[in-house]
This record gives C-alpha cells, structure tokens and sequence, in this order.
C-alpha cells in the first residue's frame, strides 16, 4: 500500500500542510514500535513464555485484517483492524480465563446487543445507555440494602436487553442485513 497524504486543519511545525496517512507498514516499521515489540518480547522471555516478538504481533494482526475481510468490511478499515491488533498484542501478555470475570463479559456483550454489532454510533450510544441504565439506579433513594439494588440494577439492565432484542434484534442502529454471515 502507498503512503497518501490527508490535507490537514493546520500546518505541521515543519511548515508542511499535510499529515501522512497511517499504515500498517508506517506502524511496522516505525523504530519506536520495533523497539516495543523487542522489549516486550525480552522481558517476556524473563518470566518464561514463549516468542511474543515480530512473529507474533504479526500473526495477529493478519488474523484481524482476514476476520475484517471476510465479513466484507472496506479494505481501510480492514488496515485499521491490522494496525489495532499490531498494537493490542503488544498489550496483552497473557489471556486466561479469570481475566475475563463474567461481569465484564455481560457487559461488552449488552454494548453490542443494545447498539448494533455493525455500527460504530451503536456501540458508543449502547455504551451510554448501558451506563445510564446501570448508574441512574444510584440517584434513585430505595429502602434496600446496596447488594439487592445492585442485583435490581442487573435485573433492569436484562429487561432492557430482552426489550431491545424482541423489538429490534439487530440494535438499536443496527442493520439487518448485518447479522447475517456470509460464507
């Protein structure tokens, strides 16, 4: 891919006028991101696991720009995913199971039930409605003791989800045409 340049709002300091797009070879290449993969991939080595340089954060980020194009989505954002899961990995040192609490699951999982899988406006407006769902509870004065309105907050935050779902299945910006998987 070839670096094209994207007009800026206001001139860089060197006086240009113009910013390079990002690329994954840009992010690649880039000495300051070969230096961080390097450090990660020795101090790593330190405390026992196995190659998590180049080799890796490459793997990576091929599996996020094919899972990207095999639902079809523009080659751009398809690059984008490369770039994040170039990056991501770098971050994430260790998956197992205890660092994903069923909470955390359920909640992710109520942003793209209560958006719409395939819609950026969605995820973020199922975000702020997830936490005004979740949080308006605590400005209401109940006579229950703080675990049963936790437990009430939970309870409302699943007949929202079970409303949204019987309504509107695909989310509130949601597509239709989006939940079905094209082999």
């Amino acid at each position: 891919m070839t670096t094209q340049p994207i007009k800026a709002v206001s001139a860089l300091p060197d006086g240009r006028g113009e910013i390079p797009r990002v690329t994954f070879e840009v992010v690649r290449d880039h000495p300051r991101v070969k230096a961080y993969i390097r450090m990660a991939d020795a101090s790593l080595e330190q405390i026992g696991y196995t190659e998590h340089g180049e080799r890796h954060v490459g793997l990576v980020s091929r599996i996020a720009f094919n899972v990207l194009k095999r639902m079809g989505r523009p080659e751009r954002q398809c690059e984008l995913g490369a770039i994040a899961g170039y990056l991501l990995s770098l971050n994430v040192t260790l998956v197992y199971p205890q660092a994903f609490s069923a909470d955390f699951t359920f909640i992710g999982f109520a942003i793209l039930v209560l958006g719409g899988l395939a819609s950026y406006v969605g995820v973020a407006f199922g975000s702020l409605l997830l936490w005004f769902v979740l949080e308006g509870l605590r400005f209401v004065d109940l006579p229950l003791a703080a675990d049963k309105i936790a437990a009430l907050r939970l309870l409302l935050v699943g007949l929202v989800l079970i409303g949204v779902m019987v309504l509107r299945p695909q989310g509130l910006f949601g597509k239709r045409e989006e939940m079905v998987i094209h082999g």
